[in-house]
């Protein structure tokens, strides 16, 4: 199985992880039906590819924690 791919633009990004907009995360968890612990792949335009992993947060915000760089 492929990884999904997302753009999310820079704004939404932090050093170490991805706050996901709300219109992903209703991909995310309705659509796709993935879970915290599951990869994705995000791009932001740079042509950069950042590997991550969802996490989800005490506030029920989802987001991805980035583990590589492509």
């Amino acid at each position: 199985m492929s990884t999904h791919r997302f753009f999310i633009p820079r704004d939404y990004f932090s050093e170490r992880d991805i706050r996901l907009p709300e219109n992903i995360q209703t991909q995310v968890r309705k659509v796709l039906r993935l879970k915290p612990g599951e990869k994705i792949d995000v791009l932001d335009g740079s042509g950069e590819v950042l590997h991550t992993r969802l996490v989800e947060k005490e506030n029920g915000v989802l987001s991805a924690e980035i583990f590589g760089r492509e």
